[in-house]
């Protein structure tokens, strides 16, 4: 229930993104594959602009590219951990074969701030949506996620809810969830003086290419 409470909210922005009923830029074919989607952890953050998922397979890049037009790639696993480096090299090499562009945000941090604007900076540039992953796109995916849905407005409890949605389980990160607390403590109803401007950059209408 509360990843289709997620995904109910995240489709309300369709319209105003430009963005067709599956969550797509206007213009992008009516192939949405859902059982592909609910085995790769994929999520719409924002349509027609950002999506998740846990790290992508071949028939995933190729499926997200013909499907919603993904433009670029936010990667924020850690190259210097032997298999996802070795993943991460595989994975930039298939995606810019495939026209899209790809980016590494590696989260060394405990609040992935960085991570989160990186996010942003590549989706206001890119003609299509902007894929952000890990390995298991429930854990520093959840946390960039998080900080994004603050910006929206939502609390505290609702971004951590949708965490534990992708199967994110605060209680094995507590430190995380303490520092989460505090921020959207601390940003209250000042979340356009965070980062402002990104709403506007945000809404120019996209179509698949």
């Amino acid at each position: 229930m509360p990843q289709l409470i997620a995904v109910v909210a995240a489709l309300m922005f369709a319209v105003a993104a430009g963005a067709s009923e599956t969550g797509a830029p206007a213009g992008c074919p009516n192939r949405v594959d859902r059982r592909l989607e609910r085995d790769l952890n994929f999520g719409i953050v924002r349509p027609a602009r950002i999506l998740r998922s846990r790290r992508p397979t071949k028939a995933l890049l190729k499926y997200l590219r013909s499907a919603y037009g993904l433009g670029a790639i936010v990667d924020l696993r850690n190259p210097e951990y032997k298999d996802e480096g070795r993943h991460m090299a595989e994975e930039r090499a298939l995606a810019e074969s495939l026209g899209i562009r790809w980016i590494a945000s590696t989260v060394n941090s405990l609040l992935p701030l960085a991570q989160r604007d990186a996010t942003l900076r590549a989706a206001g540039e890119s003609r299509g949506p902007v894929l952000i992953h890990c390995h298991g796109g429930k854990d520093r995916t959840g946390a960039v996620t998080a900080l994004l849905r603050l910006l929206e407005g939502w609390s505290y409890a609702e971004a951590a809810e949708e965490m534990r949605a992708f199967g994110h389980d605060p209680d094995k990160d507590r430190e995380l969830h303490a520092a989460l607390r505090r921020t959207f403590a601390e940003a209250g109803s000042r979340v356009d003086d965070i980062r402002p401007g990104w709403r506007e950059r945000l809404s120019r209408p996209l179509r698949c290419p």
